[in-house]
């Protein structure tokens, strides 16, 4: 991936990619000036992560560095060449360039298979000791009669897990300070909520007390109403039977008709009456 502004570009790839039948996300990082000249600006950033351990390493170049590295070995290169070299191995994209992950003991025992028959004591107890604070990644480039090894240190950065477990730590710290005020907010609301519970209970009670009074009323008029009506049918009665029994004596007695109907009317006029 190539991303670009006034003066430099920079170039991004990452990897999954196999040293000694182990398996390493490799991320390289590097930043170039466009006109390819020595710029501070320019460097190299790798990273390695073993997938089975999540164990990381990572280097940090700057185009000096790389560059004295170069002439180190004889075979000196510029260091917008090397970044190209480097990232062709990486995409595997030439034969002439490949890479290899060796770690320090395994950089001392090519030292050994060269010739150098100087073991000091402190080398022989380290020489199968797995040794984590460094790797070199190996970048090698063939040519027709020579083969040139260019060494990349690595710094052990410590485990993914610890970083992602920091990160969540954070996290978590976080949510906490969230939750204990919306905790707070939810304490005010409960008892925002139950002063309302209060309040609406003294207010169904009241209503009930009311309804009851309004019973107790209607029940007391309702009792006088028929008291009432009890008292005006009887006197209807008894005043009825007494105009019948006067309307009866006179038609025995054969009075005169108009009489008895001035009677009639009388009594049609009370209960009449009697009933508003």
């Amino acid at each position: 991936m190539i991303q670009e502004n006034e003066d430099t570009f920079d170039l991004n790839e990452k990897v999954l990619i196999t040293f000694k039948n182990e398996e390493y996300v490799l991320n390289a990082y590097a930043l170039l000036s466009k006109d390819g000249g020595l710029s501070s600006k320019e460097s190299l950033v790798i990273s390695i992560k073993k997938e089975s351990t999540n164990e990381i390493w990572k280097g940090k170049y700057t185009n000096n560095y790389v560059e004295e590295i170069t002439k180190k070995t004889g075979n000196f290169k510029k260091f917008s060449v090397f970044i190209e070299m480097l990232f062709s191995a990486i995409k595997m994209s030439s034969k002439t360039v490949t890479l290899d992950l060796l770690t320090l003991n395994d950089v001392k025992r090519l030292r050994e298979s060269k010739g150098d028959e100087e073991r000091t004591d402190t080398a022989d107890s380290n020489k199968n000791k797995p040794v984590r604070n460094k790797l070199f990644l190996i970048l090698t480039y063939s040519a027709a009669f020579d083969r040139v090894h260019y060494p990349l240190p690595l710094t052990f950065q410590g485990f993914e897990d610890e970083k992602s477990s920091i990160a969540l730590v954070e996290k978590l710290q976080k949510e906490i300070e969230v939750l204990k005020s919306e905790k707070e907010n939810n304490i005010s609301e409960i008892s925002k909520l139950l002063r309302e519970n209060d309040k609406l209970k003294y207010e169904i009670k009241q209503l009930q007390n009311l309804n009851q009074d309004s019973t107790v009323s209607i029940s007391v008029f309702n009792n006088a109403f028929e008291e009432k009506t009890d008292h005006q049918l009887t006197r209807i009665t008894h005043f009825v039977k007494k105009e019948f029994d006067v309307i009866i004596k006179l038609y025995r007695q054969k009075k005169m008709h108009t009489l008895i109907n001035d009677k009639l009317v009388t009594l049609q006029k009370y209960i009449l009456q009697a009933l508003v």
